[in-house]
């Protein structure tokens, strides 16, 4: 083979792979079989191509759907502990409602155990009757109430009390014993001085 035969070779190859059309001539078995070579490589690297530009909008498509389902679940799961929240501050507004009522319920209990204690209890041989905390506490209650009610435009702003009463024991414990205007006044009293003064 001739430099020139070289030559032409080269450029006929330089066609081949610039993809341009070449005559190849009938009794050149060594161009021949590089262009077949080179067409089937050609072929093999679009065939990839082609696999490879599907598996890539494959894969896009399928991040895509599975981003949209974790912002989904997201949002639900947000959704759900918002909804939390709520049912959880209603119930602890509920809770505090409901120990209020009780607390209200127990100072009532009290009060009522005590006053059925202090009614059964029997009168002294000098037909007086003792009176417990409780009932004395109300008693005051009661009364300053109704002075407060009846007192038209003044008001209660201040004040004070003063009663004479004796203690004495009974099956329950110490008990106030007020003197009756007809019955025997104790031998002991003492004065109790009650001080009134406006809330706040």
């Amino acid at each position: 083979m001739t430099s020139a035969d070289v030559l032409r070779l080269r450029e006929r190859l330089d066609d081949v792979l610039r993809g341009k059309p070449i005559a190849t001539p009938a009794g050149d078995p060594v161009v021949t079989m590089l262009a077949e070579r080179l067409a089937e490589a050609r072929a093999a690297d679009q065939k990839r191509i082609t696999a490879l530009e599907q598996a890539i909008a494959a894969a896009e498509i399928e991040s895509k759907t599975l981003i949209a389902g974790l912002r989904n679940s997201l949002a639900a799961a947000l959704a759900a502990t918002e909804a939390s929240l709520t049912e959880l501050a209603a119930a602890q507004a509920e809770q505090a409602r409901l120990g209020d009522e009780v607390q209200r319920a127990a100072k009532l209990l009290a009060r009522a155990e005590a006053r059925i204690a202090e009614l059964e209890e029997k009168p002294a041989a000098d037909e007086s009757q003792p009176v417990g905390a409780e009932a004395f506490a109300e008693l005051m209650d009661r009364f300053v109430n109704s002075l407060s009610t009846r007192m038209g435009s003044l008001s209660l702003a201040g004040g004070e009390i003063v009663l004479k009463t004796a203690v004495a024991p009974t099956g329950s414990g110490a008990r106030f014993v007020l003197p009756s205007a007809t019955g025997k006044v104790p031998a002991v009293l003492h004065e109790l001085r009650l001080r009134l003064d406006p809330k706040g």
